[in-house]
């Protein structure tokens, strides 16, 4: 009697055993809650402000987008823990994700965000810096978040689901939060990644993107972010033959059948009506036909802003493309858009078109008669009030994007006053096509100037950003660029203005800015400081 006790209460502590581990790891067995989830925002130590009002908006917002959108909501709890560091990142998916730990480093180097889905937790890494605007902290906040969307819908089978379709629609909806809460446009979610994958130099091809599983997709995020580009391109390819109000129940009905079926290419050939294998093949065409399609350039002039304003900068950018057609012999691959405004809508035009938030747009617009970010461009044009300021700023934006189109802002800031003072130089240059002032009027204005001043840095103080900024803080901004740009200056009189294209070219060839100098002018960066000094002591 007592054996039969033991065997029975046995079985139910096993059976008890196994329910509860279900119940906690999958929603197969006990049904989801009705009711919306609760969203729990908690902020580590050193969270900026701006950041966790963000990440709290985003929180709130988030059920009454899926509402309007997918007439659904996320009835899991989940908490979101928002990291000002990469430590504090590590630490979390260690702590919360209960992560490996030979993994923590790798995915701390690479990822932006994180969710897990079985414990119900999401994680932002405030140190990358795709988190430097507020924009792109709620889009990848909205990223995360629908992660855990998907597994609710697949009942926790999303790891069945093609893996370019999860990151490309938690990308979808991660722009149309950032949407919502009053940025960019849905309709330039396309545009941005169009532009990346034709500044790209070795592109990933679409095929390894469609097929990649989670190791091989870990992998591609390595070498860098196209693979998102693609995945989400194939998003809005898949989604371009829906009508506008079906694009977002579609998603949530491709994951539902993912649950339902267990398989993510039959899911995907039911919901979206299309072969997996001929879809990839059109998208494949499609994708090489726009990235075929001419860079476009679209200035657009807000209220305030007069025509002959406008006339200065549509022909500054027309002359800075001549340039860089004939002088180097190449274009912008990347569509650009100009956006001009003034004094009193430029923190407003920061905000909307850059995704910055209030609080950041008011500390950039009092610092700047410029910001770019990505492809867009906001000129503040009360601040050009004279006419060669409004052909040589546009001018410069657009040769410094043509110089990052050839190699990389990592590896030109590796020689900072070279990249910054040949930018300076060939918008002069522009600026003397213009009829408004030649080259020998802005080197004397330099010399003068620099004249004028007590002390200079060298360039060895000038060779990386961090010693550029310093500098500025030392010996003021303008002393700092009149320093650059007669260095620049002395080596297109000596070399000519194809020398720095060169340069340009061997640095993204040898990945080093030094070396890459020292082979296209014979010298290297140290030795040219001596001789730049003698040259200064001279004209000085």
């Amino acid at each position: 009697m007592l054996l039969k006790k033991i065997k029975f209460l046995v079985s139910v502590c096993v059976i008890f055993g196994v329910l509860s581990w279900g119940a906690f790891y999958s929603n197969t067995i006990w049904p989801e809650k009705q009711s919306p989830g609760i969203f729990q925002v908690i902020a580590q130590d050193g969270t900026d402000a701006v950041m966790l009002e963000d990440a709290q908006k985003t929180a709130d917002l988030f059920n009454q987008v899926l509402q309007e959108d997918m007439n659904i909501t996320l009835n899991r709890d989940i908490k979101v823990f928002i990291c000002s560091t990469k430590e504090q990142y590590a630490s979390v998916l260690q702590k919360e994700f209960h992560m490996k730990e030979k993994n923590i480093d790798r995915e701390a180097q690479v990822t932006g965000g994180m969710a897990n889905a079985d414990l119900r937790v999401v994680a932002l890494n405030g140190s990358s810096n795709n988190m430097r605007l507020s924009q792109n902290r709620v889009a990848t906040l909205g990223h995360e978040m629908f992660h855990q969307v998907q597994a609710q819908l697949s009942h926790d089978k999303g790891d069945k689901a093609l893996h370019w379709l999860t990151e490309g629609t938690a990308d979808f909806i991660g722009a149309r939060m950032a949407e919502k809460s009053g940025y960019l446009p849905m309709s330039q979610f396309p545009v941005e990644r169009i532009n990346a994958l034709r500044t790209t130099s070795d592109p990933i091809d679409p095929g390894e993107v469609f097929h990649a599983d989670d190791d091989e997709w870990l992998k591609l995020m390595e070498k860098d972010e196209s693979s998102y580009h693609i995945a989400d391109l194939m998003v809005y390819y898949l989604l371009t033959a829906v009508p506008d109000n079906q694009k977002y129940e579609l998603i949530a009905a491709y994951f539902k059948e993912v649950g339902q079926m267990g398989n993510g290419e039959k899911a995907f050939e039911k919901v979206f009506k299309r072969k997996t294998d001929a879809f990839l093949t059109d998208f494949e065409v499609w994708l090489s036909q726009q990235q075929s399609k001419p860079a476009t350039l679209q200035i657009v002039r807000q209220d305030g802003i007069s025509i002959a304003y406008y006339d200065d900068v549509q022909n500054s950018v027309m002359l800075a493309r001549q340039f860089l057609k004939n002088q180097w012999g190449g274009d912008l691959y990347a569509s650009q858009k100009i956006i001009l405004t003034n004094e009193a809508g430029y923190q407003m035009a920061l905000q909307r078109e850059l995704g910055l938030s209030p609080a950041e747009a008011a500390e950039r617009g009092g610092k700047s008669l410029y910001y770019n970010y990505g492809h867009t461009v906001v000129l503040n044009m009360t601040s050009l009030s004279h006419k060669e300021q409004r052909v040589f700023v546009p001018a410069m934006i657009l040769i410094s994007y043509f110089q990052e189109q050839t190699a990389s802002q990592e590896q030109l800031s590796k020689l900072t006053w070279f990249s910054n003072g040949s930018i300076y130089v060939t918008a002069a240059y522009t600026v003397e096509s213009a009829g408004l002032a030649n080259l020998n009027m802005y080197k004397k204005t330099w010399f003068r100037l620099l004249a004028q001043t007590d002390a200079r840095p060298s360039l060895m103080k000038l060779e990386t950003d961090d010693g550029w900024k310093s500098a500025v803080k030392t010996y003021g901004e303008g002393t700092v660029d009149e320093v650059a740009e007669l260095a620049a200056c002395y080596l297109i009189d000596k070399y000519g203005l194809a020398s720095i294209h060169t340069w340009t070219k061997q640095v993204q060839s040898t990945g080093d800015a030094e070396k890459a100098f020292a082979e296209v002018y014979g010298m290297t960066p140290t030795e040219f400081d001596v001789v730049f000094e003698s040259y200064l002591a001279k004209h000085l």
